[in-house]
């Protein structure tokens, strides 16, 4: 019988045998030693901007007239202005901001410029996506 696409050559259960995703794993190549030292120093460094992302959300929260003023500077696209109220807050990391007329995505980076082993970012709404 002609079967130009396999079809006969599926496995038995085939959609439903075949685990997926399916990673090939080669165990011939040689990986180095694992050194976390990077990653743990990048953890360290995550749970700092969950800090400062802590102290964003719970000012944004906890203070109607901040959250009220940072939403109309962002609905106008007064980038600085909005920039300039979330870096009147005690954060240790710098953060970037990007907006929309419904959203507000801060993102956190290290201090260190040079530093790029962690990142957060936050996206918050004040209208409904969908």
């Amino acid at each position: 019988m002609n079967d130009p696409y396999g079809i006969n050559n599926m496995p038995p259960g085939y959609p439903y045998s075949v685990g997926y995703p399916y990673y090939f794993q080669n165990y011939d190549r040689q990986l180095p030693p694992v050194q976390p030292l990077i990653f743990i120093n990048s953890a360290g460094i995550a749970k700092e901007l969950i800090n400062d992302a802590y102290t964003i959300t719970n000012h944004i929260q906890n203070n109607p007239q901040f959250s009220k003023q940072l939403m109309e500077y962002a609905q106008q696209g007064k980038k600085n202005d909005v920039l300039r109220m979330i870096n009147s807050l005690p954060l240790k990391h710098r953060p970037e901001i990007v907006f929309t007329p419904g959203a507000l995505l801060i993102k956190l980076f290290p201090g260190n410029p040079n530093d790029s082993s962690s990142a957060l970012t936050i996206t918050m709404l004040w209208k409904q996506a969908f």
